[in-house]
């Protein structure tokens, strides 16, 4: 029987996990940086740009933008890293 890995770690620069595993069993990791910005999904969608690898995520009334293409979300705003004693009760977090 084989196992499988599961391992999600949401720090303060990255967003580190396990993907898969290989021929081998050894874990697959990948990474993106822990940051989310505020989006218009409807705006952007709307231009028939190409759909970066990001989710959508609606926190309060605010819709954010999460995953590894976020970068290219940000249009010369804040990228909403919170990073500072208060992180894990920000919006953003």
């Amino acid at each position: 029987m084989s196992k499988v890995i599961r391992a999600i770690d949401l720090g303060y620069g990255l967003s580190k996990f396990v993907q898969s595993v290989d021929q081998q069993g050894k874990p697959i990791c990948r990474h993106f940086p822990s940051v989310a910005v505020a989006s218009d999904t409807q705006t952007m969608r709307g231009l028939n740009v190409r759909r970066r690898d990001t989710i959508d995520d609606q926190v309060g009334n605010v819709q954010f933008e999460v995953g590894p293409d976020v970068l290219q979300a940000q249009t010369g705003n804040h990228v909403g890293r919170e990073i500072g004693n208060n992180c894990c009760k920000s919006q953003n977090y």
